[in-house]
């Protein structure tokens, strides 16, 4: 456990875009079924791509890290395996394992992770071949054979279902379809799947209300791959920037991207946000923020820093189509408005999102948690650094799950903290 205190503080410069983990976590399950030698670049290593690493060792291969490579190797199959706090990574290596192997897989995870949503991908899984333990907590075992055929998979739980299923379905002998009911929320995330199994020469045709993706594939590897970086955490610098002075931000980012979370620097700008791009890097400078209403259905990630930054615009802003964000390491709808409440902001909870009437500045002041929720601690963190007073902040730890360096990287742009004893 950790406590963290960070102080008002002017934020300038930028800092260098870390990989990023929705790229990482694919590349390295398709890397691990290829059979052959791949190197991925990367910059930063979170706790959840970490659990990923453990987890191809069930798929069959061995990853080392070093000097900013990623070397993934054909290795002896292990027979269980921890997927910590990642819900990427239990949701992903779930089918995958069924349509990989008959030999049974012991899964171990977090009490926390044990309990988020699993069905209906569990039911389909079962119905389709697969022999898995009771839902709902761990040690959960898992084997095949999985077959291909139909699976339905509801649009607005989770993305990660039909990732799973796009990564595990190309092994099975039969072709398949993924039928999705409803609008398939977050499916930029999904766009990534697809672009990583291109890379892997693993093909899928996108259909009317779903996918289809031929049997029999093997995966093949590029033999050496670079991972862009990251938008869901570069967002934090960009807010950073878009109400600092002197501006900051994140060198590296690729434009255009396929990742949905790259949406924020078109968000910021219909703030009134500066956009400043200089060679590699992308900066945000303050300007006369205003109100706006951000639909968070594919973007739900970048709900608590935007947030902060509607808190300290003029007029009120509406953040809708969110639910789902219930469900996250916190509910975040809730702990978003809680803490930016805390912190002397006019925030109000709504069922599926937020109204935020912006005022010109945050008083601090206070002691406030993380949740254990590492976007929380990271809004909490830039908030303070443009409150009235320093911000304590408990269970910082939470950050590890995502960007184990983002105070590193906060105090390169001038942001001032200290850890406090405990």
């Amino acid at each position: 456990m950790s406590t963290v205190t960070v102080f008002p503080s002017e934020l300038a410069g930028t800092v260098t875009g870390i990989s990023s983990k929705s790229y990482l976590h694919r590349l390295l399950m398709c890397a691990a079924l290829s059979g052959t030698a791949t190197d991925i670049s990367f910059r930063g290593l979170s706790n959840d791509v970490q659990a990923s690493i453990s987890a191809v060792s069930a798929l069959g291969a061995a990853v080392t890290a070093a000097d900013g490579l990623l070397q993934v190797r054909p290795a002896p199959r292990a027979a269980a395996i921890d997927v910590g706090e990642s819900g990427s990574t239990f949701r992903f290596i779930l089918p995958l394992l069924a349509a990989h192997t008959a030999e049974e897989t012991v899964i171990t995870g977090s009490d926390y992770l044990a309990g988020r949503p699993i069905s209906p991908l569990y039911e389909e899984l079962i119905a389709h071949g697969a022999a898995i333990s009771e839902k709902g907590r761990f040690p959960l075992s898992v084997a095949g054979p999985l077959m291909g055929g139909t699976y339905r998979i509801p649009g607005n739980i989770s993305s990660q279902f039909v990732t799973g299923l796009l990564l595990a379905l190309p092994l099975c002998a039969e072709d398949s379809e993924i039928i999705v009911d409803g609008p398939l929320q977050s499916k930029p995330y999904v766009d990534i799947t697809i672009e990583c199994l291109a890379q892997f020469g693993v093909g899928v045709e996108e259909i009317a209300g779903g996918y289809r993706i031929r049997g029999g594939q093997r995966y093949s590897s590029p033999g050496r791959i670079a991972c862009e970086a990251d938008h869901s955490n570069a967002a934090f610098f960009l807010a950073a920037g878009a109400l600092s002075d002197a501006g900051a931000g994140v060198s590296g980012l690729k434009l255009p991207s396929a990742q949905g979370d790259s949406a924020a620097i078109r968000i910021l700008q219909a703030a009134g946000a500066q956009c400043i791009q200089q060679g590699a890097d992308t900066l945000f400078r303050r300007g006369e923020l205003i109100a706006q209403d951000i639909d968070a259905t594919d973007i739900p990630d970048l709900v608590p820093i935007l947030s902060l930054v509607a808190a300290m615009s003029t007029g009120t802003s509406r953040i809708y189509g969110a639910e789902r964000l219930r469900y996250k390491e916190s509910d975040r709808l809730h702990t978003v408005a809680t803490l930016l409440n805390a912190l002397g902001a006019q925030v109000e909870e709504q069922a599926d999102g937020l109204i935020i009437t912006g005022r010109p500045q945050l008083k601090g002041g206070v002691t406030v948690s993380s949740y254990n929720d590492h976007r929380i601690a990271m809004t909490a963190a830039i908030a303070a650094c443009f409150a009235a007073e320093p911000v304590t902040i408990t269970d910082f730890q939470a950050v590890n799950k995502s960007y184990p360096d983002f105070l590193t990287d906060l105090a390169a742009i001038g942001g001032i903290y200290r850890k406090e004893v405990e």
